[in-house]
């Protein structure tokens, strides 16, 4: 039997991996909502309520950021260390005997440097409300099983490598090859700025989808945009996720990303983050959105902001 080309089997993925909503919605060409960190806008951001309350509100999917532990635990968390979200709390103090003096010293320590049982039982949802109290750092392998398993079928996670990374990787491929690669293939994209990472990313995981992120201080000209497209197609990726500005993204770059069978989408700053951006790149047809707004409320409000963008 003959072998179907590689290059077929990738356009094959892409195409099933942004059609994979009911037909009516394709024909409509309705960009899939991801809740950049969960459901920032209303819950503590990069948690598992944040990434169940995004698919109670509709998400298509969620976008979450990973590191690596020293003890080589993927976790879900944005900044390199604790400080911005963490609480300290009085059950906290009673479960682990953690003094606030250890406390302030594990909240600024890089994530790296720490082993996941010192930091494990730390509150980081108080910040955001009381209702909020007890959610912990979680681990990518917790919230895939709610991506994977949720009572809809068919939510997808983007999962931000953070920076450059290589290390992370085979760890990332441990994790996923716990689940049938036809559960990670459909419902997983890898995504980050650091090209190289991308490409050994998409060279030992290929059955994922892989993106490269770009934003306007990186390429500030339209030039520029063409050739991070070229990249992403030498380099064998799947797709470009742009910073949502208006500069940027053009009906003509969407279209010529399209021709290439890759996938193009956006993601928020938090001012950036209105009905009416978000409304002018549904209109180009990008394949995806990622926002802090939940996608049945988005009209007219404006994300909560955040110290970072992606």
């Amino acid at each position: 039997m003959k072998q179907i080309p590689k290059k077929i089997i990738t356009m094959l993925f892409v195409v099933f991996f942004v059609c994979s909503m009911p037909i009516e919605k394709r024909e409509k060409k309705i960009a899939l909502k991801f809740g950049h960190r969960g459901a920032s806008f209303d819950a503590p951001e990069n948690t598992l309520a944040s990434v169940r309350k995004a698919f109670e509100l509709g998400a298509d999917g969620v976008e979450i950021d990973v590191q690596m532990t020293a003890d080589k635990k993927v976790v879900v968390l944005h900044d390199d260390t604790l400080k911005r979200t963490a609480t300290y709390t009085h059950d906290l103090k009673e479960k682990t005997g953690m003094s606030r003096e250890m406390f302030e010293k594990i909240v600024n320590t890089p994530i790296c440097q720490l082993n996941y049982d010192e930091f494990k039982y730390i509150d980081v949802g108080l910040w955001k409300g009381k209702v909020w109290s007890k959610e912990r750092v979680p681990t990518l392998d917790e919230v895939l099983r709610i991506v994977f398993f949720a009572k809809k079928p068919g939510k997808k996670v983007q999962i931000e490598i953070k920076g450059k990374n290589l290390a992370i990787i085979p760890e990332l491929k441990k994790i996923l090859f716990r689940y049938p690669k036809s559960t990670f293939a459909a419902s997983v994209m890898l995504i980050g700025f650091d090209f190289e990472t991308m490409e050994v990313a998409k060279k030992e995981i290929a059955d994922c989808c892989v993106l490269l992120l770009r934003e306007l201080k990186q390429i500030p000209m339209l030039n520029d945009v063409k050739k991070s497209i070229d990249e992403m197609v030498t380099a064998g990726l799947d797709g470009l996720g742009f910073e949502a500005n208006q500069k940027l993204v053009s009906q003509e770059i969407v279209e010529r990303v399209h021709q290439k069978s890759k996938i193009i989408g956006v993601w928020v700053y938090p001012e950036q983050d209105t009905w009416e951006n978000l409304e002018y790149f549904q209109k180009l047809g990008v394949d995806f959105i990622t926002t802090n707004l939940p996608p049945q409320a988005v009209k007219g409000r404006i994300s909560v902001p955040l110290n970072s963008g992606m």
